[in-house]
Order: C-alpha cells, then structure tokens, then sequence
C-alpha cells in the first residue's frame, strides 16, 4: 500500500497543524468540506543559497481555502518551498563568532604548550611555534577578516 506525505491544514487560521502520512484508500475518502481538511504535501521550490550570508526558510503554497462554505477541490495539494533570505548582520556576525568559538578547543593544546616553552625558556617566534597551531590560529583570525600571522 502506498502512503502520501499529508499535512492536517485550518482553513481558518491558515495553519498547519499536523504532519501525517495517509494511505492511498484515506486520501481519497477525506471529507474536504470541514474546517480541518488533509492535504496532500508536494515538494515545491528549493532554492540555493549562501549559508555564510543567507538562511532557508520553509514556505507553504496554497490556495486561498479559507471559504468554509466551499468544499476544497480533491486536486488540491500543499507545496512546501525552501525560500533563501538574507541573514541580518547581526545573524552574520553570531555565525561568525560561532565559528571562532567552536576552534577553542584545538587551541588549548597550544596555549599549554607555549606556556611550557616559555616556562622553561626556550626563544619564541613564529617557527618555534607547530604548524597546526599557526594553522588554527590562521582560520580564526579569516573568520574575524584579519591578515594570516
């Protein structure tokens, strides 16, 4: 038996208010005529986006139903689209700090490391230090829009 995507739409508060998939036998047997009405659930649009500056939303696409007196038309389906929006810059900029904030770990090693070096005198500069860590602390400073080291 074949089952459909289906979503359990208010024609009212034009809200979905549940997800369920339906058999082939349930779908075609739904009373269309009630304030809560099944619809089945269709991939629409899926756009593409940028994660570093855009987000996806998640849109439905119907006609108007919301005339209780008019039973909805068995051919009606819901689209569910995924729209790319812009982030605000503030959302850019907790990305950002996210970003930075997840490579702190890989750099505790290190500071311990040159706490050690320095702790027992040994000369610092730039290739005294692992590569991993010039490395690490390089993708931080990209994330922050700043020179490598």
């Amino acid at each position: 038996m074949k089952y459909h995507k289906c979503v359990k739409y208010d024609r009212v508060s034009g809200k979905v208010v549940k997800h369920r998939k339906l058999s082939e036998h349930q779908l075609a047997t739904r009373d269309l005529s009630k304030k809560y009405v099944w619809l089945e659930e269709v991939q629409g649009v899926t756009d593409s986006y940028d994660p570093e500056t855009q987000k996806i939303i998640k849109t439905y696409e119907l006609p108007d139903l919301s005339d209780l007196s008019i039973s909805v038309d068995v051919g009606v389906k819901m689209a569910i689209n995924y729209i790319a929006i812009n982030l605000t810059a503030d959302e850019i900029q907790a990305n950002k700090e996210k970003k930075i904030y997840d490579t702190d770990q890989g750099l505790i090693r290190g500071i311990e490391d040159i706490i050690v070096m320095i702790s027992k005198g040994a000369p610092l500069n730039k290739n005294s230090l692992p590569v991993e860590l010039i490395d690490k602390v390089n993708v931080r400073r990209r994330y922050r829009g700043e020179a490598d080291i």
